[in-house]
């Protein structure tokens, strides 16, 4: 099944991409489609810069092109190579697009991975079983919150049925019913179900679109190469909600031992390191950090450790607090950082 669809699909985009993908001959009007059904397909829902963007069955960018500079990153992936190379040439003056091809049935990115995932008119082309592998793998490469967004054709009355397996262009009409079962058993939150008919020579339809949610979890959590993390028994950062909670920071190297003793500059860069490391595998980025606090040793570290934290958040400017402490759990640390991330917060420009 796959090997056809790769196969199919590779064909088609070397005879007509444009045509197979949107029935269009010229690069006007298949631009012309682009914009318009960009608008059409995100009516009520947010586009906004800081999130990242994932497209199944991206073709060659067609609508990529008008989603892109409204999100922080996009990637497009389809099952053919052939798209996909053609994808890449088309929209290479935009930086923050990437492009992969996919085994139409696995989605080749990490876990939590993006906050939208969206298809427009694809899954009406694959065979039933590997839309069910499609979303249950939406489910895992979006973080807690995010939403996965896509258009069907409804079925209805009059509406024929499914064609074979190895068929795969005709289309497939889908049950509400039976979507938002399938949707609710994966996990997902159904957040709303839009309409709107469709007239071809053929069929007179629904087309179906379907947004749903992945829950918030309770509370995930990051470790760091800190040795008191396991004996002390807490983590470097949690993630209840929206909000990520980094807990005390010291400069620990990865080899669990202290980082340039006696440098508090270097020390500080070192803390927000870990920390960041550890906001980002929970879906934070520091850019979106509401409240840092800082715990020193000496007065004298202070122009130091300031300067760091300026380089760092100038653009940010959270809340943030610096105590005088007597001393920190090791003689060799200068310095000690907590950090509080909220994730509705509109991110700001950090160095990297």
């Amino acid at each position: 099944m796959r090997d056809r669809m790769k196969q199919d699909w590779n064909a088609r985009a070397e005879k007509s991409a444009r045509w197979f993908i949107a029935t269009e001959d010229s690069d006007e009007a298949f631009e012309a489609s682009g914009a318009r059904d960009v608008e059409l397909f995100f009516t009520g829902i947010e586009l906004a810069a800081h999130q990242r963007v994932l497209d199944i069955g991206c073709g060659i960018g067609r609508m990529d092109r008008y989603v892109a500079p409204r999100v922080g990153s996009l990637v497009g992936v389809d099952v053919s190579g052939v798209m996909v190379a053609k994808a890449r040439e088309r929209l290479a003056d935009l930086p923050n697009v990437s492009f992969l091809e996919g085994d139409g049935w696995h989605l080749p990115l990490p876990d939590g991975a993006v906050d939208l995932v969206f298809s427009h008119i694809v899954f009406q082309h694959v065979p039933r079983p590997a839309v069910r592998s499609y979303l249950a793998e939406s489910f895992r490469v979006l973080r807690p919150g995010g939403e996965l967004v896509f258009l069907v054709p409804e079925e209805g009355p009059g509406t024929p049925d499914d064609p074979p397996d190895d068929d795969t262009f005709e289309m497939r009409f889908y049950s509400a019913v039976r979507l938002g079962a399938e949707l609710r058993a994966l996990g997902f939150d159904l957040v709303d179900e839009l309409r709107q008919e469709v007239r071809t020579e053929l069929h007179v339809f629904q087309q179906l679109r379907v947004r749903a949610r992945k829950p918030e979890s309770g509370a995930v959590r990051a470790a760091s190469a800190s040795p008191y993390e396991r004996t002390a028994g807490f983590c470097r950062a949690l993630r209840v909600g929206r909000r990520i909670l980094v807990s005390g920071t010291a400069p620990i190297g990865d080899d669990g031992r202290p980082f340039a003793p006696g440098d508090p500059g270097a020390q500080m860069r070192r803390c927000l390191e870990v920390a960041r490391c550890a906001v980002e595998e929970l879906g934070g980025t520091l850019a979106q950090t509401v409240r840092t606090r800082m715990f020193l040793c000496r007065l004298g570290d202070w122009n130091a450790v300031q300067a760091v934290h300026g380089e760092v958040f100038s653009r940010v400017r959270p809340v943030a607090t610096a105590v005088l402490v007597a001393g920190l759990l090791d003689p060799a640390w200068c310095v000690e950082v907590e950090l509080e991330v909220d994730l509705d917060a509109t991110p700001a420009e950090v160095p990297s």
